[in-house]
């Protein structure tokens, strides 16, 4: 897994070892750590409302608590100027992974969502094997836009998510957008290198997601090795989505602005 802080010329140098748990509908675990070394850099867990992060870094050691929906504009706001303020670690939440990882079905049928279906094309370098440098080709994809109808009386809506499937490759998922309630968007995710990451399926799965969070000014990239990955995993214990602040880190709720 790597972090990039888009705004800073400080970073995790390298690749960290990442271990996620996911659980459907919305709870996620996310682990990293250094590589060989296995020390936490950090831990996150969220659920459809709250999250917790642990940040070990020596730089920004701090537990967040905090709800998935709210704003926390304000609080970054004050940390303008600080270190804390470009930092990835600061700034990543688990659901953030969990819109990606764990995409949501589309409410087709449902009161209230219509959808729209269309071709895009995009010009991108040309990547087979044996290609010219310099080489570009012409990509043709389906997007479907989902479309949240907040006044039906105008046939007003809202665009929540678009699904960009390749009409190159197998009509695979390749890019997913998912907007806020203003038309902003708030990750745009790429899905990358579609491999069986499991023998016990034929299903191909992307081995490499790429996150980009553009208002909290970071992305980030995860490899999944097929050793190393497992579905429908049972009997997960009851802490797995559990996350308390053990090793005393300066604790911040954002709920409670007084809070340090």
């Amino acid at each position: 897994m790597k972090f990039i802080d888009a705004a800073s010329s400080e970073r995790y140098r390298g690749a960290a070892d990442a271990t996620i748990v996911l659980k459907r509908p919305e709870n996620i675990r996310l682990i990293i750590q250094v590589p060989i070394a296995k020390t936490k850099l950090a831990e996150m867990v969220s659920d459809a409302e709250h999250f917790r992060v642990a940040i070990y870094y020596d730089k920004y050691k701090r537990f967040l608590i905090g709800t998935n929906k709210a704003d926390y504009n304000q609080w970054r706001e004050r940390l303008q100027g600080k270190k804390e303020a470009q930092s990835a670690f600061i700034n990543a939440r688990p659901f953030h992974f969990t819109d990606a990882l764990l995409v949501r079905p589309l409410q087709i049928g449902k009161a209230g969502f219509t959808y729209s279906l269309q071709e895009e094309l995009l010009e991108e370098p040309d990547t087979k094997l044996g290609a010219k440098k310099g080489a570009r080709v012409i990509r043709s994809f389906y997007v479907i836009s989902e479309i949240e109808i907040t006044d039906p009386a105008k046939s007003f809506g809202i665009l929540k998510r678009r699904f960009w499937f390749d009409r190159n490759d197998k009509l695979q998922l390749k890019r997913q957008q998912v907007f806020d309630g203003k038309g902003g968007l708030v990750t745009d995710v790429r899905y990358l290198n579609y491999t069986k990451l499991s023998t016990d399926s034929q299903i191909l799965h992307p081995s490499v997601v790429e996150v980009r969070r553009p208002y909290d000014k970071y992305s980030a990239e995860l490899n999944f090795l097929a050793d190393s990955t497992e579905f429908n995993v049972e009997n997960l214990p009851a802490t797995a989505f559990v996350l308390e602040n053990t090793e005393k880190l300066p604790e911040t709720d954002l709920d409670k602005p007084e809070s340090k």
